[in-house]
């Protein structure tokens, strides 16, 4: 035992990866498992033992790597990433062992009771049953990263700076480790307004920004009110700033009456009347 130890202390050291065969003494290398964002350093079978009352020959085992691809599986399939996307990776956290069990209608299933996270380790269950009753369960916590490509600023953005295409470009990032309201498309930040000062390298999200305002406080604008096909218009002041699709207070210059109007652009409000 001790030698079969500094065999694989060796091993580790000089960085390759391996394993004893089950049921020898002989060390061989492990495979990479697929759909695993890498190579699971050793997965050791659990010791075949004799099943009391029973003959050798009618012992079933639930392998442990089966219990694994099912887990991976099953996971990828609630991420909505397909097997071979590099976009996602899962790395055990803990390995599974050989289930060995007596004679009987064996099977197992998957669980993922909480969800895929992406910011905490991933619980899978396998529960196996036997002639139909619960027989164990083994619980696999999974480390589950998934790679986006988001907005980020290539220099730094001023509070209030206009958003432009040279200071933005896409990055691939662990979205785990982003604060919710990241941007993926570009499109999305194009023209709007950084509402504080943003560092180069920065993941924008959608509170760091804003659209801009296309009416001042004390613009003269032109109040448009309508109710179904009919229209008038009447001149005003903006008695608030905003931007396109914000609601602001409005005074009639004629009237002198305070209203809220939606801004449709630089120079228009509108007011919807219904019957």
């Amino acid at each position: 035992m001790l030698q079969k130890l500094g065999c694989l202390l060796l091993l580790l050291a000089v960085g390759v990866q391996y394993g004893f065969a089950a049921g020898t003494d002989q060390i061989v290398p492990v495979a990479v498992l697929p759909g695993l964002g890498q190579t699971v350093s050793y997965i050791r079978p659990a010791a075949y033992r004799d099943v009391t009352g029973y003959d050798a020959g009618e012992r079933q085992v639930i392998r442990a790597n089966d219990l694994l691809q099912s887990a991976l599986q099953l996971v990828r399939q609630r991420a909505g990433i397909p097997a071979g996307d590099t976009r996602l990776t899962i790395t055990p956290l803990n390995l599974p062992t050989d289930i060995e069990l007596p004679p009987g209608a064996a099977d197992y299933r998957i669980e993922l009771p909480y969800g895929v996270r992406f910011n905490f380790p991933t619980v899978v269950y396998a529960v196996v049953t036997l002639d139909g009753q619960a027989y164990t369960k083994v619980s696999l916590s999974l480390d589950v990263r998934l790679f986006q490509d988001v907005v980020v600023a290539t220099r730094s953005l001023a509070a209030n700076e206009l958003i432009v295409p040279d200071s933005i470009k896409y990055e691939r990032m662990d979205i785990g480790r982003l604060s919710q309201g990241y941007i993926t498309s570009l499109d999305d930040v194009a023209g709007m307004q950084a509402r504080r000062t943003i560092s180069p390298g920065t993941p924008l999200n959608k509170y760091m920004l804003t659209k801009p305002d296309v009416i001042k406080r004390g613009a003269t604008v032109s109040i448009l009110v309508r109710m179904g096909d009919m229209e008038v218009t009447a001149a005003g002041e903006a008695m608030q700033s905003g931007s396109v699709g914000d609601v602001i207070r409005v005074r009639n210059v004629n009237s002198k009456k305070v209203v809220t109007a939606q801004v449709l652009d630089g120079t228009s409000v509108l007011i919807s009347l219904y019957r």
